[in-house]
């Protein structure tokens, strides 16, 4: 007799609005995950849509994805993801959204066998696999008092799955690689821009705007300005290579962060929200990092400063410490299996 296949459901959430901390990283993370579980698994996902999430699993190659509501109220969510379950007979269901309810995760385990995503030092949920691959936790993997299985640290975080292979040496195509998430709502491409000033033409310059944002004016002049030595593209289906080619990195305080720590590239960090401030701070203090702090007005300054020891060389001072092996993907994906 066939096995019956499992089925799994991830509710997460994502895309282009302003004034809300969404962006794509629960999108891509959810993505890279379903990597390691597509070829034995029927695979489903209910997506908090805020523009252009479902697009994106589409052209990943999934279809049984679903829309939920904008802001949807917490027991219409409990009741539309419950609705799913039953009538798709889902077995697993992993969450990776923004501060879930403690309330949601209590009335879904009880009925299906439940997966949380979660960041920072949240790790005290009612759930039975706890995923946290923040930097600031030490590497470990235990069960509690009821039963839950925690993983944790940064060897579960999960990457796409091109940074789990060993490096290889590449040329150094380009001194600076941009990458400010999906949206760059706050538009600090353009503060970037800005700090250049003459060092514009000195340097071999690749910015990835994001999957879901706008060229400004000042993008399309810059272009066409230094189109020698800046490249612009709208996004990447492979930031490892784009890393690879690359000797440092710009970027905020988000997943991005950690495939530049598998790189072993150094990178420097704005964080456009407060809650990207810890993530950044324990770059810093494991030398592998540029804090430059939150997003405020001296933060053009504090760029060019970087820019200009860029350009005179005077950055070497970074750890070559592996602390982000990219098997993350493989090691959560592989306990979510277990379940069942």
């Amino acid at each position: 007799m066939k096995q019956k296949k499992i089925k799994i459901l991830f509710r997460t959430y994502g895309g282009k609005v302003k004034n809300r901390q969404t962006g794509l990283g629960h999108i891509f993370r959810s993505i890279n995950l379903s990597y390691y579980l597509k070829h034995s698994v029927d695979l489903h996902f209910l997506v908090e849509d805020y523009g252009g999430a479902k697009k994106i699993f589409n052209e990943y190659g999934f279809t049984q994805v679903s829309s939920l509501t904008k802001n949807i109220s917490l027991e219409c969510d409990i009741k539309k993801t419950i609705q799913y379950i039953y009538n798709n007979k889902i077995d697993i269901l992993i969450i990776d959204k923004h501060k879930t309810d403690v309330k949601y995760l209590k009335v879904l385990r009880k009925i299906v066998k439940t997966v949380i995503i979660t960041d920072l030092k949240n790790i005290n949920l009612p759930v039975d696999i706890l995923v946290n691959g923040y930097v600031g936790l030490e590497n470990q993997k235990y069960k509690k008092d009821d039963d839950s299985l925690c993983l944790l640290g940064p060897s579960y975080q999960i990457l796409n799955h091109r940074f789990s292979k060993k490096n290889k040496l590449t040329s150094k195509k380009y001194d600076i690689l941009v990458s400010f998430g999906g949206l760059d709502e706050k538009g600090i491409v353009n503060i970037f821009l800005d700090s250049l000033n003459k060092n514009a033409a000195k340097l071999k310059i690749k910015i990835i705007l994001g999957p879901i944002a706008a060229k400004s004016t000042k993008v399309l002049a810059f272009s066409k300005k230094y189109s020698k030595n800046i490249e612009f593209i709208q996004e990447t289906k492979n930031m490892h290579d784009e890393i690879s080619k690359s000797k440092f990195g710009f970027t905020t305080g988000g997943v991005t962060t950690y495939e530049f720590a598998n790189m072993n590239t150094p990178f420097i960090v704005i964080c456009d929200d407060k809650h990207q401030l810890p993530t950044a701070q324990n770059w810093a203090k494991k030398n592998t990092a540029i804090n430059l702090g939150l997003l405020n007005k001296s933060t053009q300054k504090k760029i060019e400063k970087v820019i200009i020891d860029i350009v005179q060389r005077k950055i070497n001072h970074f750890s070559k410490a592996k602390i982000v092996d990219g098997l993350g993907a493989k090691r959560v994906s592989s306990e979510i299996l277990k379940l069942f």
